[in-house]
């Protein structure tokens, strides 16, 4: 393990200070802790669905442009 690694490790708290790796007991009070923050599928779905709302959408006449460009460089790529 090299440096930049162990230094990464620690700011995940998968390593201490000195280099060991922290004990099961800590790794199991994390499992817990990651279950609770879980969202559930319904939660989930609707933070999907907020997400997608302050997506900013192209228009119909972007996405032909956009697509013309991208046929004519493959084309000319080819």
């Amino acid at each position: 393990m090299n440096r930049e690694q162990k230094r990464m490790m620690q700011r995940q708290g998968q390593v201490g200070a000195d280099g060991t790796t922290s004990s099961r007991r800590a790794s199991a009070q994390d499992v817990q802790r990651r279950r609770s923050e879980r969202a559930t599928p319904r939660e989930f779905v609707r933070q999907v669905r907020d997400e997608m709302r302050q997506v900013a959408w192209p228009t119909r006449p972007e996405v032909v442009n956009y697509t013309t460009i991208v046929f004519f460089v493959l084309v000319f790529m080819t």
